[in-house]
């Protein structure tokens, strides 16, 4: 083990009594140890578990997760390369960056290939301890609603935050 935290893969025993979605990984702590991205992508794999947000490679790392229980979802995740995301590059593996027009690309591709799909944005991003969102994290979560997306999740501070309706969906601007 290189030096950082690491997670045992036994937690997949006590994960497996859920029916779990695809897991997120695109966060700032996933690249901490050398093959941090290769080394959680093979374990999730191992479990026939999806999982979105960060990859070994830029295809990867920007692929939509698709999941359903009465509706259908995709999912597209991304990290906020601010707070130490590391943004995939050709072939070294990283987060799918949290990039404006990169977003708005992505969403609309994935309007395109899944017409039916509910599509969620679920982004590593604010800093540590911030109580509001970024007024610019505000107003491109309202722009993707507004392209079609059914709701925007953020996640990092480490502490919950506000959560609105606009136009009938939600953004959650911190789960924590």
């Amino acid at each position: 083990i290189d030096n950082g935290l690491y997670n045992n893969s036994d937690i997949f025993t006590h994960l497996n009594k859920f029916n779990l979605g695809p897991i997120f990984i695109g966060n700032n702590h996933i690249t901490d140890i050398k093959f941090g991205i290769k080394s959680t992508v093979e374990k999730i794999e191992n479990k026939n578990y999806k999982y979105f947000g960060a990859g070994i490679n830029v295809k990867e790392a920007r692929k939509a997760a698709l999941c359903s229980d009465v509706n259908e979802y995709c999912l597209l995740g991304f990290g906020w390369s601010v707070i130490g995301c590391k943004p995939v590059r050709n072939n070294k593996e990283g987060v799918n960056p949290f990039y404006t027009k990169h977003v708005i690309k992505s969403v609309n591709n994935c309007i395109k290939n899944f017409p039916d799909h509910r599509v969620v944005i679920v982004i590593h991003g604010n800093y540590e301890f911030e109580k509001y969102p970024q007024p610019a994290h505000r107003q491109l979560s309202k722009e993707l609603i507004d392209l079609g997306v059914y709701s925007v999740i953020f996640h990092h501070p480490h502490i919950v935050g506000p959560v609105e309706q606009y136009k009938g969906h939600t953004i959650a601007y911190s789960l924590g």
